[in-house]
């Protein structure tokens, strides 16, 4: 590696070197490759993202530059012949590969909209490569990462100057992340954090466009994109159901505000398992999208955390990789696109819970009936397979709510961190944080 790569963490190697990443992470694409036999000048680059710098945004893909920011690719930090070799897309084809993974968002006014999450694989470029670019962000590990308790005090916050905090104390979880990514810069040197993209460059991009011995690997690019637009693609199905839905509604004079009834649909799609959908996880010592013990740590022995648990939840996808384990969304803290701003006539989360839970079992018993323009078979199983509960803080005996204090009950995940012997049993879940009070857990049933 020459001194230029080692300051862009930007290596320039052939398929030979990363041929058994590819056959861990891409078997398919792997053994695709080797029937090609490329050779040493088709050359790929390995690219190092700390935590947080952003891979892509505004049309453009970004590279890092001296281990810290990240700049478009026409910038003059970027040498022109990293531009040659990655000038034929607005976002290269590029493979995932250390487990560390990418978010895919949209930032809006008051919210994030989160697209997906993903932590291996060819999941960088492949839209792009057959259209214009898309109107998203991508960054380095998660962008919608949280922690459940409040940690907006200014007093405290500002003991996290030692560890390199500029950024202003949080007062909205989507705020989270510009402090996060502070702690990780300023401890990247003890223990690094960073994403590793493997970009395919030009001359593999000329061979899979225009040489038909390489049609299987635009075939497999291909296969990728229709995997990744499931969701926007049945659209039109998904219209039938819910209009079929809305007619059964209006019989019963039953009106539900545009705000809750986005909320169900987004429940519904969630407990499908689209990848374009993303969910909530309990981070449990899993740091594939972000260096969490360093941040759990800086804000018990910096911040001075004192009460809580600092619970740190991130994007997942229901039913992703295999992985059965529970997810949540919140009420108060929505993340899809289509969501109206919430109405007047939505007197409170516990009102807008109430209203979701009739909403599920009114779908659940029409869908029994056969009464629901169903074209997707998985759909009519649904409730089969995956259990809704729905938890607020100030629950109801008498409702389907339940606390959330027994959350931790069911999901050990929510009481991790890093614990110091002192500490065994000296925390509480934070049960009243603005996640939880109001929350949706989809659970996959047991068979």
């Amino acid at each position: 590696m020459n001194q230029l790569e080692k300051d862009q963490i930007i290596e320039e190697v052939d398929w030979f070197a990363v041929r058994s990443t590819f056959i861990r992470d891409e078997p398919e694409l792997a053994a695709l490759i080797d029937q090609l036999s490329p050779d040493s000048s088709f050359t790929l680059l390995k690219v190092s993202y700390p935590y947080g710098s952003i891979i892509y945004e505004n049309g453009s893909v970004h590279l890092p530059v001296y281990n810290e920011n990240t700049f478009p690719i026409h910038h003059a930090n970027i040498p022109n012949k990293i531009k040659n070799q990655l000038a034929y897309s607005n976002l290269p084809l590029g493979c995932i590969t250390n487990r560390h993974g990418v978010e895919i968002y949209r930032e809006l006014t008051d919210r994030v909209h989160s697209i997906a999450f993903f932590t291996c694989g060819l999941n960088l470029g492949p839209w792009e490569f057959f259209d214009p670019p898309t109107p998203y962000t991508i960054s380095a590990g998660a962008r919608t990462i949280q922690m459940l308790p409040k940690i907006a005090d200014n007093t405290f916050h500002s003991r996290l100057k030692t560890v390199g905090v500029k950024a202003s104390a949080p007062h909205s979880p989507f705020e989270h992340w510009h402090v996060f990514k502070e702690i990780a810069r300023h401890n990247h040197e003890q223990s690094p954090w960073y994403c590793e993209v493997i970009f395919f460059t030009a001359k593999w991009v000329e061979k899979i466009r225009h040489d038909p011995a390489w049609l299987p690997f635009k075939y497999f690019i291909l296969k990728r994109v229709w995997d990744h637009t499931t969701h926007n693609r049945n659209h039109f199905i998904h219209d039938g159901l819910w209009e079929s839905f809305s007619r059964i509604l209006s019989t019963r004079k039953i009106r539900p505000t545009s705000y809750v009834m986005d909320m169900f649909k987004n429940m519904i799609y969630l407990a499908q398992g689209q990848k374009t959908l993303t969910a909530y996880s309990p981070a449990d010592n899993d740091e594939s999208a972000a260096p969490i013990n360093i941040i759990m740590n800086s804000y018990i022995d910096i911040y001075g955390l004192k009460k809580h648990i600092p619970t740190i939840m991130l994007p997942k996808h229901f039913l992703a990789e295999g992985n059965h384990s529970p997810v949540y969304y919140s009420l108060q803290l929505p993340t899809y696109l289509d969501s109206v701003p919430k109405s007047r006539d939505s007197a409170s989360t516990k009102q807008d819970l109430n209203h979701l839970i009739w909403l599920k079992n009114t779908f659940q018993r029409e869908l029994l009936k056969g009464n629901l323009a169903i074209w997707d078979d998985n759909l009519k199983y649904l409730f089969d397979n995956v259990e809704f509960d729905f938890f607020h803080s100030d629950f109801e005996a008498d409702t389907e709510i339940k606390s959330t204090i027994h959350l931790v009950e069911e999901d050990p995940r929510l009481l991790y961190y890093p614990k110091k012997p002192n500490e065994i049993n000296a925390r509480e879940f934070a049960y009243r944080s603005t996640f939880v009070r109001g929350c949706i857990r989809l659970t996959c049933k047991k068979k």
